[in-house]
């Protein structure tokens, strides 16, 4: 921040400050997540020197997550809000309402299945999904491919299951490593990550193929439910 931009939010600060509002900068090298636990507990600090209510508007956050308001960050945020009464927290979301990068659904005895599309831009297919992990002991997922033009099943990993394929315990990271062959011919290696954060499961699914004309499918089947966002813009993958 250069000297006149300082002044210009020092003056700006001053004619708020007789409002009873203040401003609170974020860091640009923290996070979305920390961002908005610094952001909350600055703003508490400063309402309690001020013996004021604390309201807070916040822009800032991330797509990124499990969705659910367990994750330590929300749990932090609202363990202060339930501290004392006067505290509320005001969010400005939904820029992606119109993007459908939410895929969520109860598991079943049938396999269901969704296509993934090769991503240019990282050269590969990646995404994540939650589940709460009480409820996905009986849950079952596998990784496979498909010609993108005849639809014609390539091949698949094993179906999976969190108990008994990774070794989790703590918040340890256990993955997995397959290739995935059309024959005697490999077209891709599918990788798997798991990890047990509180109640709930993290699982990252990264395909590296050998080729950019295939249609990659997530299979799952069993008992449970997963949620899962994904879009190159917004998440990133």
């Amino acid at each position: 921040m250069t000297e006149d931009e300082r002044v210009a939010v020092e003056k700006f600060d001053e004619e708020l400050s007789r409002e009873n509002l203040k401003v609170i900068l974020c860091l640009l090298d923290a996070t979305r997540l920390e961002q908005s636990l610094i952001l909350s507990l600055q703003a508490k600090r400063k309402a309690i020197e001020m013996g004021k209510p604390c309201v807070i508007n916040t822009s800032v956050g991330t797509y990124i997550g499990s969705h659910d308001a367990k994750d330590l960050t929300a749990q932090l945020i609202e363990s202060m809000l339930d501290e004392q009464d006067s505290r509320v927290i005001v969010a400005a979301a939904g820029n992606a309402g119109n993007i459908p990068f939410h895929l969520g659904y109860d598991l079943g005895p049938d396999t269901t299945w969704t296509w993934f599309e090769y991503d240019a831009v990282n050269e590969n297919v990646n995404f994540f999904f939650w589940a709460d992990t009480a409820d996905f002991h009986d849950a079952y997922f596998s990784i496979g491919a498909n010609d993108a033009v005849t639809s014609n099943d390539l091949g698949a990993t094993p179906f999976m299951n969190l108990l008994s394929d990774f070794a989790l315990s703590g918040s340890v990271i256990d993955s997995t490593t397959h290739s995935i062959m059309d024959g005697a011919t490999p077209i891709g290696t599918v990788k798997t990550f798991a990890q047990i954060i509180g109640e709930s499961c993290h699982v990252e699914v990264r395909v590296e193929p050998d080729s950019a004309d295939y249609l990659w499918r997530f299979e799952s089947t069993g008992d449970g439910r997963f949620d899962l966002w994904s879009d190159p813009w917004y998440t990133g993958h």
